[in-house]
């Protein structure tokens, strides 16, 4: 597939060119490494020249041309010259053709390249100002003299033209590609490519042809190990190539497990070897580690020297690098290092050892490194790792696997082999969990370790997963039994772990964070020390997020969030996780175009995983809102439509979540009435249930979406509650009820001030239709100047409240209701099913709605309400 590669993330450096091509200037030398876009750059300036009529000469320097004089100008030579001088006169009046300096452009292309002749030409033209200059040069390599005096006597300025930059490479891409990308094949381009515009492009291409860069909902995935192409290969296999025997050793060497220390590289290879591998530029020595190590100066030196070794050295090789790598204490072993030797172990020319593949697979859980895990754990368990290998493998597979008959298999086989109470207490918790989050059945998980407990087993892990089905389903007694865990001293990591997730569900909704802070770090503590329940950690950080955002301490959620994602970036399902965390955080900040960019992501990658514990339903919620919120109708339709192909029955906790996220659909498609029923059903559900955090953010949706009188109620849970939003909420509904737009202003003051801009810009919207109403017509700007304000911040914010402060009309609430319904296309019928109210009734709303507006028919009712 052909693409269309913009020079986006070049412009500035396009602007420069041009200006110094412009008036006044005579042009400019670009420098730089091979592929970093030189050609490029001149090439997009010399069409913006062409655009402005400017005469454009474009000349290309080869090895090729380089021993005939003049070859790189070969169009324009006059072949009936008799000598060089002549010819070069000839050759200056063709180029020029009689045209002022300001209306030629000649772009000399590889001017290192040039022959003598072409050298002094582009020299003259230099000197005398005959023409406007864009030449390029690659840095490093030898020109000829006349092209160095051009720069180095200020006769054109010099750029130094620098790979791209990581943010720049996922704007270039995502440009050719016209859609988002993917942030880790966006860090892996960029950690391929290092910024070569030239690597970039062929990867890229490469990848699209063989169908492994494709599009999942709205997102470009990269799955898969890229192969480079043919052509890309060979541009690295040139510089490779040229080097000795000894240095593609050190490569070959790296290739398979870079980073190294370097006497552990050492003594591999050569020392000898090694330097001269950093002389020749093709490693270097990064001193910034406690214990320097070496690495490839390029990845793709790693990539094309992997893809060239035969499968027996390479086997050969991992061996020794394994066997260079162990420890002289097992028990002091980096964790980085067993990770690695048991990789390596896994293709090498050695028996298995099952105690190091069994420590790596216990490592690659705490990464969340979904098929490195099941590799080494099935390994592991191959090579006779016991029931700690099994306990890795039956809780990656019951987590990841879409066959349940796979995933049954695994569990059935821990639970036999499984001798000691310990070891069913965990064969036993791993079955609860797969039945409870997996299959989505919270009964048949609670029912698992009931039969564990009346069979005898008494263990701590058993307890805390009892703990957390039961905060899942919303049980009172949840908190009690996760407590009772956290305070027995004989609890070990993987309890630890499990009872604080229960802990926090309850936490975060109650609003509880100043408690939850301290859970939450105990937890996070654990869950990195526990093997196969490390992804218990993400648990606690979403619960923690969520809670933060709830509260108002939306900083705190959003400093969280991106730790977690820049922690998992790289690591599926890890990384999808962190990205529905950070877009969960982003949301509470009511940055909406980042929020539907990680959210997004996340949904995109976990379709491969399915349900996960419901990461899946609980990022399509977010995704819901923070569609609507944008405004984006259609789009909001859609994810409202996967969110209902995909609602979780193993979250009741997340209720409340899920109605305010319908409510905020339905307000954006029209349906105020039930948006403002969904919302008073969220915050009812919440305080039946004690959950203080999730009512105020029902209550603060209700009074956005114009419902009245919860003045009152809000109040009441002001006291006491951990963070601003209650205040602000409760504050919030007192104006509303009072139509005191003052008031309400000073409202959005306070959500804009603890970081929700989506409630600062909803208060202010109601601020500028409460003034209004007063006949206050400045105070009505200025709360559209701080309404437009805050949604600008926020990416965008279109929410219904600014809607019908952006269009005022002379309608009361019900008919607004029903014009917005009929400007998006519902029938009388239909309106009045959604109203509860008959069609007549519908009708006459209509005729006077058409009166009122001084309109004939509902096609134009659009232009009103914007």
């Amino acid at each position: 597939m052909a693409l269309s590669w913009p020079l986006t993330g070049r412009a500035e450096e396009l602007d420069y060119i041009e200006l110094s091509c412009g008036r006044g200037g005579s042009g400019i030398m670009l420098s730089g490494r091979a592929g970093v876009g030189k050609t490029r750059l001149a090439r997009d300036t010399a069409a913006r020249a062409a655009d402005r009529r400017v005469l454009t000469r474009f000349a290309v320097a080869s090895a090729t041309a380089q021993g005939i004089p003049l070859g790189a100008f070969g169009p324009w030579v006059d072949a009936g010259a008799v000598d060089v001088e002549q010819r070069l006169a000839a050759l200056r009046d063709r180029l020029l053709d009689g045209r002022p300096a300001s209306q030629v452009l000649v772009v000399v292309d590889d001017a290192h390249r040039l022959d003598p002749a072409s050298a002094a030409l582009v020299a003259q033209l230099a000197q005398t100002r005959a023409a406007r200059l864009v030449i390029t040069i690659r840095s490093g390599e030898p020109a000829p003299d006349a092209v160095t005096a051009i720069w180095a006597e200020g006769l054109l300025p010099r750029l130094e033209v620098q790979p791209l930059a990581a943010d720049e490479i996922t704007v270039l891409v995502e440009a050719a590609l016209d859609g988002q990308l993917e942030a880790a094949a966006s860090a892996r381009l960029f950690q391929l490519s290092q910024g070569n515009v030239l690597y970039l492009r062929q990867m890229v291409e490469g990848e699209l042809d063989a169908g492994r860069l494709a599009p999942m909902h709205g997102v470009w995935r990269w799955g898969g190990m890229p192969r480079l192409s043919p052509s890309l290969t060979e541009l690295v296999e040139q510089r490779i190539d040229s080097q000795p025997d000894t240095v593609r050793d050190v490569l070959d060497v790296l290739a398979l497990a870079e980073p190294l220390e370097l006497p552990v590289l050492e003594s591999l290879t050569e020392a000898a070897a090694v330097e001269a591998a950093e002389t020749r530029g093709m490693v270097v020595l990064d001193r910034a580690t406690p214990r320097p190590s070496v690495r490839s100066a390029h990845p793709l030196f790693a990539e094309v020297r992997r893809a060239a070794l035969g499968t027996l050295r390479a086997r050969r090789l991992r061996a020794r690098i394994v066997t260079a790598l162990a420890p002289l204490d097992p028990a002091a072993e980096d964790p980085a290092d067993t990770m690695k030797r048991a990789v390596l172990s896994l293709d090498a020319e050695m028996p298995p050892e099952p105690e190091l593949l069994t420590r790596g697979a216990e490592i690659a859980s705490t990464t969340s490194d979904s098929d490195i895990i099941a590799r080494i754990a099935r390994t592991a368990v191959d090579a006779g790792g016991g029931v700690r290998a099994r306990r890795v493998l039956a809780f990656h597979v019951a987590w990841t696997q879409t066959d349940p008959n796979a995933a049954d298999a695994e569990l059935a086989a821990l639970e036999a082999a499984a001798d000691t109470d310990d070891e069913r207490a965990f064969a036993a918790t791993h079955r609860a969990s797969y039945l409870a989050w997996v299959v989505a059945r919270l009964d048949a998980g609670a029912a698992v370790v009931a039969a564990a407990h009346s069979s005898g087993i008494r263990n701590p892990v058993l307890d805390a997963t009892g703990a957390m089905i039961a905060s899942a389903r919303v049980d009172p007694d949840a908190e009690k039994i996760g407590r009772r865990v956290l305070d027995d001293p004989d609890a070990g990591h993987e309890a630890t772990a499990v009872a604080s997730v229960a802990l926090m569900h309850v936490l975060a909704a109650e609003g509880r964070t100043a408690e939850a802070a301290e859970i939450v770090a105990r937890g996070a503590h654990a869950a990195s020390q526990a093997a196969e329940f490390a992804s218990y950690g993400m648990s606690l950080a979403v619960s923690y997020v969520f809670g933060l955002g709830l509260a108002g301490r939306v900083a705190e959620a959003v400093e969280l969030g991106d730790s977690w994602r820049s922690r998992l970036l790289g690591h599926e399902p890890g990384s999808l996780f962190g990205s529905c965390i950070a877009g969960f955080a982003q949301m509470s900040a009511g940055q909406l175009d980042d929020a539907m960019r990680l959210l997004r992501e996340a949904r995109a990658g976990l379709e491969r995983f399915g349900d996960m514990g419901g990461w899946r339903y609980i990022t399509l919620v977010m995704l819901t809102r923070a569609t609507a919120y944008a405004g984006d109708r259609s789009a909001a339709a859609q994810v409202a439509a996967d969110l209902d192909q995909h609602v979780y029955a193993a979250l009741p906790i997340f209720d409340p979540e899920l109605l305010v996220s319908r409510a905020t659909f339905a307000a954006v498609q029209g349906e105020s009435t039930r948006a403002r029923a969904l919302a008073i059903q969220a915050a009812d559900v919440a305080g039946a249930r004690g959950h203080r955090a999730e009512e105020v953010w029902g209550l603060q949706h209700a009074v956005v979406f114009g419902e009245a009188g919860l003045a009152h109620r809000a109040a009441a849970l002001v006291p006491g509650f951990d963070g601003p939003r209650a205040a602000a909420v409760a504050a919030l509904a007192a104006a509303s009820d009072a139509a005191d737009g003052a008031a309400l202003l000073d409202a959005a003051a306070c959500f804009e001030g603890f970081g929700d801009l989506v409630g600062a810009a909803d208060a202010a919207a109601l601020a500028a239709v409460a003034f209004d109403a007063g006949g206050r017509i400045g105070s009505a700007a200025e709360a559209r100047v701080r309404m437009e304000r805050a949604a600008a911040r926020g990416g965008g914010i279109q929410t219904p409240a600014m809607a019908r402060a952006r269009a005022p009309l002379p309608l009361t609430g019900r008919e607004r209701e029903i014009a917005e319904l009929a400007a998006h296309g519902a029938t009388n019928h239909e309106i009045s099913e959604r109203l509860f109210v008959s069609v007549r009734t519908v009708e006459g709303h209509l005729y006077r709605i058409n009166q009122k507006l001084g309109i004939t028919h509902r096609d134009e009712l659009g232009r009103f309400l914007g």
